[in-house]
């Protein structure tokens, strides 16, 4: 018959009195109201069509108005129902002897009787309804109660029920039946299991890594202390070793002191010219290897300080029993077992290469053989001798099988006597 585009509300009523002259227009109508002038007026059909009317009307008005007062709550209040089913869940729980078949006789079960339908409503569709659509909160709400859940739904049984009395009454909030309540625990209980399976899990893996950690920071610290004692026992063996030789030396500057001050005294008739200074006596400075004449022969002990005797065969037995004199941690066992393998390879295979050169660079002879005194003194003495790069020891073709054979068979005796 028309159209009237946008929200126009004097074109719509144009457009009407155009077509139906007769209609009046009058202040309009409540939603939901039947055709009733006023808010009273709806009420009071609303009441009327549940038996309500004549002299009733006014017990009836004011038992509505009590209902609408109490419709006012606001849905926060209604919404109270979901945390007390969680704290019943939390306690069964934990209280393994309350029995969910019987949950009127617990006082938990008697906090859970209400709750919320539209708790589990879909918020995106109801401000759907409520807002694009503009339903009310209450009508959006029952329509997707009643609507499967669905906006179309929704919208399709909201336009079937908008004359409905009672339509924007809020909703109430639905009982629960016994078995309802127990079916609603359970399921709260099997979440808070499962929550607590995902926990104890992460835990088991986090005391799985500490565990590791604290492994892991063991061992090293027991690798430091092993260090630590090592470096100690090698400063306390240096130590030891400049004690001795500082003794020596004193000793020796003490013997050259009283030479000197002897023939002093034969020269002089028995009279020693001493040195007096604000302490007294003031003798001469340290004087290390002392000459018969009272002269020092640095020189002399230069050359000897660099220049060492070559090692020999007849020193063999002693070169074995500085070896055996290591007895902390089996070193000297460890040591002679690798000088017999050297030895007894080459005895047993006289013309092998392989056998007839010893890498100083292996770890074996730099761990169990280099810092032992006396274990390459024994290899030189036998005919080995140091490589030209430095790296190895070779053994020279001018090399007596004869002596080998007494070398090993003394290792052998000796290591067998070690480990007795």
């Amino acid at each position: 018959m028309g159209r009237v585009q946008g929200v126009d509300f004097e074109g719509i009523k144009a457009l009407v009195a155009q077509h139906c002259k007769a209609h009046a227009f009058g202040g309009g109508n409540s939603l939901g109201g039947g055709g009733a002038a006023s808010a009273a007026d709806a009420r009071a059909q609303r009441l009327a069509r549940f038996g309500g009317g004549g002299n009733g009307n006014v017990a009836t008005e004011a038992t509505a108005d009590t209902s609408d007062k109490k419709d006012e709550v606001p849905d926060e209040e209604m919404n109270d129902a979901t945390p007390t089913l969680a704290a019943a869940a939390t306690k069964s729980e934990e209280d393994t002897s309350m029995d969910v078949d019987e949950p009127d006789k617990s006082d938990d079960c008697k906090e859970v009787e209400m709750i919320d339908p539209t708790e589990n409503l879909n918020k995106e569709d109801v401000e759907t309804l409520t807002g694009a659509m503009g339903f009310s909160v209450v009508r959006a709400q029952k329509g997707l109660l009643n609507g499967n859940g669905s906006v179309e739904g929704a919208v399709e049984w909201l336009l079937t029920h908008q004359e409905d009395a009672g339509i924007d009454d809020p909703i109430e909030k639905k009982t629960l039946t016994a078995e309802e309540k127990a079916s609603k625990i359970l399921e709260i209980k099997s979440l808070l299991k499962v929550k607590r399976s995902e926990r104890e899990q992460i835990e088991k893996v986090e005391n799985v890594d500490r565990e590791k950690q604290r492994r892991f920071m063991g061992q090293e610290v027991a690798k430091t202390r092993e260090q630590m004692e090592r470096d100690e026992r090698k400063r306390s063996v240096r130590t030891r070793k400049k004690e001795k030789d500082d003794a020596v030396k004193e000793r020796q500057r003490i013997r050259a002191e009283l030479e000197k001050d002897k023939r002093e005294r034969m020269a002089n008739k028995g009279k020693l010219k001493g040195k007096l200074g604000v302490d007294g006596y003031n003798p001469d400075a340290i004087q290390y290897n002392v000459n018969p004449d009272g002269t020092l022969n640095n020189e002399e002990v230069a050359a000897k300080k660099h220049k060492k005797s070559a090692p020999s065969v007849a020193k063999m037995d002693e070169y074995i029993a500085r070896v055996a004199s290591y007895r902390a941690g089996g070193d000297g066992g460890n040591c002679l077992k690798i000088l017999k393998i050297y030895i007894g390879n080459i005895v047993k295979n006289p013309d092998e290469p392989k056998y007839r050169k010893v890498n100083m660079e292996n770890k074996a002879y730099k761990t169990k053989v280099k810092p032992f005194l006396g274990a390459k003194s024994l290899l030189l003495c036998l005919g080995f001798a140091v490589s030209e790069d430095g790296t190895a020891l070779e053994l020279g073709d001018d090399s007596d099988i004869v002596v080998l054979t007494q070398a090993k068979e003394k290792v052998e005796a000796a290591y067998q006597k070690y480990m007795k």
